[in-house]
Protein backbone atom coordinates (compact mmCIF):
# COMPACT_ATOMS: atom_id res chain seq x y z
CA UNK A 1 0.00 0.00 0.00
CA UNK A 2 2.78 2.52 0.70
CA UNK A 3 4.52 2.00 -2.43
CA UNK A 4 1.70 2.17 -4.83
CA UNK A 5 1.25 5.92 -2.65
CA UNK A 6 4.83 6.76 -3.00
CA UNK A 7 4.85 5.73 -6.48
CA UNK A 8 1.50 7.93 -6.71
CA UNK A 9 2.78 10.93 -4.84
CA UNK A 10 5.74 10.81 -7.71
CA UNK A 11 3.83 10.66 -10.56
CA UNK A 12 2.25 13.61 -9.01
CA UNK A 13 5.14 15.41 -9.02
CA UNK A 14 6.35 14.21 -12.52
CA UNK A 15 3.39 15.82 -13.70
CA UNK A 16 3.99 18.94 -12.46
CA UNK A 17 7.30 19.64 -13.39
CA UNK A 18 5.93 18.89 -17.09
CA UNK A 19 3.25 21.46 -16.58
CA UNK A 20 5.52 23.63 -15.29
CA UNK A 21 7.93 23.40 -18.08
CA UNK A 22 5.39 23.61 -21.21
CA UNK A 23 4.23 26.56 -19.02
CA UNK A 24 7.67 28.63 -19.17
CA UNK A 25 10.26 26.83 -21.57
CA UNK A 26 10.34 26.78 -25.14
CA UNK A 27 12.34 25.69 -27.72
CA UNK A 28 15.75 23.63 -27.12
CA UNK A 29 15.55 24.60 -23.54
CA UNK A 30 12.58 22.49 -22.97
CA UNK A 31 13.54 19.68 -24.73
CA UNK A 32 16.37 20.05 -22.37
CA UNK A 33 14.52 20.00 -19.34
CA UNK A 34 11.89 17.59 -20.30
CA UNK A 35 15.47 15.23 -20.55
CA UNK A 36 16.58 15.73 -17.24
CA UNK A 37 12.73 15.67 -15.17
CA UNK A 38 12.34 12.10 -17.31
CA UNK A 39 15.71 11.05 -16.44
CA UNK A 40 15.82 11.96 -12.95
CA UNK A 41 12.16 9.98 -12.33
CA UNK A 42 13.49 6.80 -13.65
CA UNK A 43 16.03 6.91 -11.94
CA UNK A 44 14.09 6.91 -8.76
CA UNK A 45 12.00 4.70 -10.11
CA UNK A 46 14.00 1.99 -10.94
CA UNK A 47 15.71 2.49 -7.13
CA UNK A 48 12.52 2.72 -5.11
CA UNK A 49 10.57 0.15 -7.10
CA UNK A 50 12.17 -2.08 -9.22
CA UNK A 51 14.97 -2.93 -7.51
CA UNK A 52 12.99 -4.27 -4.45
CA UNK A 53 10.93 -6.65 -6.73
CA UNK A 54 14.10 -7.86 -8.24
CA UNK A 55 15.33 -8.68 -5.09
CA UNK A 56 12.48 -10.47 -3.97
CA UNK A 57 12.04 -12.30 -6.66
CA UNK A 58 15.46 -13.21 -6.10
CA UNK A 59 15.25 -14.16 -2.37
CA UNK A 60 12.16 -16.47 -3.96
CA UNK A 61 14.05 -18.30 -6.53
CA UNK A 62 16.87 -18.82 -3.59
CA UNK A 63 14.47 -20.66 -1.12
CA UNK A 64 12.43 -22.39 -4.20
CA UNK A 65 16.44 -23.60 -4.88
CA UNK A 66 16.40 -25.02 -1.43
CA UNK A 67 13.02 -26.73 -1.75
CA UNK A 68 13.97 -28.19 -4.83
CA UNK A 69 17.21 -30.30 -3.70
CA UNK A 70 15.67 -33.25 -1.79
CA UNK A 71 19.06 -34.00 -0.50
CA UNK A 72 19.28 -30.91 1.46
CA UNK A 73 15.67 -30.75 2.61
CA UNK A 74 16.89 -34.05 5.06
CA UNK A 75 20.12 -32.40 6.15
CA UNK A 76 20.02 -31.65 10.25
CA UNK A 77 20.01 -27.53 10.28
CA UNK A 78 22.50 -28.49 13.10
CA UNK A 79 25.02 -29.56 10.82
CA UNK A 80 24.90 -26.90 8.10
CA UNK A 81 24.45 -23.40 9.85
CA UNK A 82 25.03 -21.70 7.05
CA UNK A 83 21.55 -23.29 5.48
CA UNK A 84 20.05 -22.86 8.60
CA UNK A 85 20.24 -19.06 8.79
CA UNK A 86 19.69 -18.88 5.06
CA UNK A 87 16.39 -20.70 5.81
CA UNK A 88 15.33 -18.63 8.65
CA UNK A 89 16.36 -15.62 7.31
CA UNK A 90 14.07 -16.31 4.23
CA UNK A 91 11.41 -17.23 6.12
CA UNK A 92 11.40 -14.47 8.54
CA UNK A 93 10.61 -12.39 5.15
CA UNK A 94 7.80 -14.33 4.07
CA UNK A 95 6.37 -13.85 7.60
CA UNK A 96 6.90 -10.25 7.66
CA UNK A 97 4.76 -9.97 4.61
CA UNK A 98 2.20 -12.11 5.89
CA UNK A 99 1.41 -9.80 8.82
CA UNK A 100 2.34 -6.51 7.72
CA UNK A 101 -0.02 -6.95 4.83
CA UNK A 102 -2.80 -6.60 7.40
CA UNK A 103 -0.91 -4.44 10.27
CA UNK A 104 1.88 -2.54 8.42
CA UNK A 105 3.81 -1.53 11.79
CA UNK A 106 3.49 -4.31 13.45
CA UNK A 107 7.16 -6.07 14.65
CA UNK A 108 7.37 -9.58 16.14
CA UNK A 109 10.21 -12.28 17.57
CA UNK A 110 10.56 -15.83 17.56
CA UNK A 111 9.57 -17.31 20.82
CA UNK A 112 10.14 -21.12 19.76
CA UNK A 113 13.63 -22.42 20.49
CA UNK A 114 15.49 -23.14 16.82
CA UNK A 115 12.79 -22.52 14.71
CA UNK A 116 14.93 -23.28 11.75
CA UNK A 117 14.56 -26.54 12.69
CA UNK A 118 10.42 -26.59 12.47
CA UNK A 119 10.98 -25.38 9.07
CA UNK A 120 13.00 -27.98 8.30
CA UNK A 121 11.11 -30.87 9.50
CA UNK A 122 7.59 -29.06 9.68
CA UNK A 123 5.67 -27.96 13.07
CA UNK A 124 4.49 -25.38 14.43
CA UNK A 125 6.38 -22.41 15.97
CA UNK A 126 5.12 -19.46 18.11
CA UNK A 127 6.09 -15.72 17.62
CA UNK A 128 5.07 -12.65 19.87
CA UNK A 129 3.71 -9.85 18.19
CA UNK A 130 4.05 -6.29 18.67
CA UNK A 131 1.97 -3.06 17.13
CA UNK A 132 -1.27 -5.03 17.41
CA UNK A 133 -3.82 -3.90 19.44
CA UNK A 134 -5.88 -7.30 19.35
CA UNK A 135 -3.05 -9.98 18.95
CA UNK A 136 0.13 -10.42 20.88
CA UNK A 137 1.17 -14.02 19.87
CA UNK A 138 1.14 -16.01 16.40
CA UNK A 139 1.31 -19.39 15.74
CA UNK A 140 2.96 -20.37 12.80
CA UNK A 141 2.93 -23.56 10.80
CA UNK A 142 4.71 -25.28 8.60
CA UNK A 143 4.84 -28.58 6.28
CA UNK A 144 7.11 -30.53 3.96
CA UNK A 145 5.74 -28.72 0.99
CA UNK A 146 6.88 -25.40 2.24
CA UNK A 147 3.15 -23.88 2.76
CA UNK A 148 3.25 -21.68 6.03
CA UNK A 149 -0.29 -21.28 7.81
CA UNK A 150 -0.36 -18.17 10.45
CA UNK A 151 -3.27 -17.92 13.51
CA UNK A 152 -3.24 -14.66 15.56
CA UNK A 153 -3.39 -15.42 19.13
CA UNK A 154 -4.32 -13.38 22.15
CA UNK A 155 -2.86 -14.68 25.49
CA UNK A 156 -3.66 -12.83 28.57
CA UNK A 157 -1.68 -14.42 31.77
CA UNK A 158 -4.29 -15.11 34.38
CA UNK A 159 -1.97 -12.90 36.96
CA UNK A 160 -0.93 -9.75 35.72
CA UNK A 161 1.91 -9.16 38.04
CA UNK A 162 4.82 -7.11 36.71
CA UNK A 163 7.98 -8.74 35.94
CA UNK A 164 10.78 -6.04 36.08
CA UNK A 165 14.18 -6.57 34.86
CA UNK A 166 17.05 -6.19 37.06
CA UNK A 167 20.42 -5.36 35.34
CA UNK A 168 23.50 -5.37 37.64
CA UNK A 169 25.99 -2.78 37.84
CA UNK A 170 28.83 -2.78 35.71
CA UNK A 171 32.35 -1.50 36.94
CA UNK A 172 33.36 0.86 33.85
CA UNK A 173 36.11 -1.23 32.56
CA UNK A 174 39.11 1.12 30.22
CA UNK A 175 39.35 -0.02 26.99
CA UNK A 176 42.34 0.41 24.89
CA UNK A 177 43.15 2.62 22.31
CA UNK A 178 41.60 0.63 18.97
CA UNK A 179 41.46 2.13 15.45
CA UNK A 180 37.46 1.68 14.54
CA UNK A 181 38.70 0.30 10.93
CA UNK A 182 40.98 -2.61 12.55
CA UNK A 183 37.75 -3.13 14.79
CA UNK A 184 35.32 -3.27 11.75
CA UNK A 185 36.66 -5.06 9.77
CA UNK A 186 38.11 -7.82 12.35
CA UNK A 187 34.68 -7.86 14.45
CA UNK A 188 32.05 -5.51 13.51
CA UNK A 189 31.41 -6.23 9.78
CA UNK A 190 30.22 -9.65 10.42
CA UNK A 191 27.76 -9.31 13.33
CA UNK A 192 26.48 -6.37 12.21
CA UNK A 193 25.21 -7.89 8.90
CA UNK A 194 23.91 -10.83 10.35
CA UNK A 195 22.25 -8.43 13.32
CA UNK A 196 20.84 -6.06 10.54
CA UNK A 197 19.53 -8.90 7.88
CA UNK A 198 17.68 -10.75 11.31
CA UNK A 199 15.93 -7.36 12.31
CA UNK A 200 14.98 -6.51 8.65
CA UNK A 201 13.49 -9.72 7.94
CA UNK A 202 11.56 -9.28 11.03
CA UNK A 203 10.04 -5.76 10.11
CA UNK A 204 12.86 -3.68 12.20
CA UNK A 205 14.59 -0.80 10.23
CA UNK A 206 16.84 0.82 13.18
CA UNK A 207 18.97 -0.21 16.13
CA UNK A 208 20.92 1.55 18.68
CA UNK A 209 24.48 0.29 19.69
CA UNK A 210 24.94 1.62 23.24
CA UNK A 211 28.66 2.84 24.52
CA UNK A 212 29.01 -0.61 26.09
CA UNK A 213 28.23 -2.43 23.31
CA UNK A 214 24.98 -3.70 23.35
CA UNK A 215 22.48 -3.34 20.81
CA UNK A 216 18.98 -2.75 21.50
CA UNK A 217 15.87 -2.45 19.78
CA UNK A 218 12.17 -1.34 21.00
CA UNK A 219 9.45 -4.49 20.58
CA UNK A 220 6.30 -2.97 21.72
CA UNK A 221 7.09 -0.38 24.55
CA UNK A 222 10.07 -2.63 25.63
CA UNK A 223 13.80 -2.29 24.87
CA UNK A 224 15.24 -5.76 24.26
CA UNK A 225 19.05 -6.31 24.33
CA UNK A 226 19.85 -8.32 20.91
CA UNK A 227 23.42 -8.59 20.96
CA UNK A 228 26.49 -7.52 22.36
CA UNK A 229 29.74 -6.15 20.35
CA UNK A 230 33.22 -7.02 21.85
CA UNK A 231 35.67 -4.22 22.23
CA UNK A 232 33.30 -1.65 20.92
CA UNK A 233 34.83 1.77 20.56
CA UNK A 234 34.71 4.23 22.77
CA UNK A 235 32.74 7.61 21.93
CA UNK A 236 35.78 9.07 21.52
CA UNK A 237 36.48 7.22 18.15
CA UNK A 238 32.64 7.75 17.29
CA UNK A 239 33.04 10.10 14.40
CA UNK A 240 35.70 7.94 12.53
CA UNK A 241 33.16 4.78 13.26
CA UNK A 242 30.60 6.59 11.74
CA UNK A 243 32.75 7.22 8.27
CA UNK A 244 33.71 3.59 8.47
CA UNK A 245 30.39 2.50 8.72
CA UNK A 246 29.05 4.88 5.75
CA UNK A 247 31.93 3.30 3.27
CA UNK A 248 30.31 -0.19 3.92
CA UNK A 249 26.75 1.15 3.54
CA UNK A 250 25.69 1.53 6.88
CA UNK A 251 24.18 4.58 7.74
CA UNK A 252 24.44 5.49 11.26
CA UNK A 253 24.42 8.84 13.60
CA UNK A 254 26.17 9.91 16.79
CA UNK A 255 23.06 10.02 19.74
CA UNK A 256 23.22 10.14 24.05
CA UNK A 257 22.93 7.02 23.94
CA UNK A 258 25.51 5.85 21.33
CA UNK A 259 25.27 5.20 18.00
CA UNK A 260 21.57 4.90 15.80
CA UNK A 261 21.69 2.56 12.83
CA UNK A 262 19.47 2.79 10.27
CA UNK A 263 18.64 0.84 6.96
Amino acid sequence: MRRFQKMSNSVALLIVAVLCITSFARGTLQLILFGVVFLAWGIYAFISFLLPIIARQKRRRELRRISEEPQKRTVGTEDNPKLKYLLLCHVNHRITGYIKSTYPDATWAWKTNNPADIMANGGTGRIELFGIKDFNFADISFDNSANIECSLLKVVSLKHAAQKECKDAQADIAKSEIDPQVWFDKTGHEVLKKIIADLSSRGHNSLTIQDDGSCIITQGDKTITVRHLEAFPEKVYHPKLIKVLAGAGIAAKSVDAGLAVTW
